[in-house]
């Protein structure tokens, strides 16, 4: 074999093992995510204003009536308050 050829076949390794790591860690993310029953209470996937809390009471309490209109809030946390809310 040439160089080009143990470069080329080197390159190709480190792409594949680190394709199938970040592969096993999504997979195990989603697996915990899912085991833990996170996220489940997010009413609205913003891309990129999603990662942080809503400012002001006023964007809470939207947020808050979003999520009294899905399946979590109307069989486990029926009665919660927007206090409990803030903390999930």
């Amino acid at each position: 074999m040439t160089m080009l050829q143990n470069r080329v076949k080197s390159k190709t390794f480190v792409w594949l093992f680190t394709s199938c790591i970040f592969l096993i860690l999504l997979i195990w993310i989603g697996g915990l995510t899912r085991l833990t029953g996170s996220g489940l209470s997010i009413t609205k996937w913003e891309l990129f204003s999603g990662i942080l809390p809503p400012f002001g009471e006023i964007k809470w309490n939207e947020y808050f009536q979003l999520y009294k209109k899905i399946p979590e809030y109307q069989k486990i946390n029926y009665g919660m308050s927007i206090k409990e809310f803030k903390f999930i």
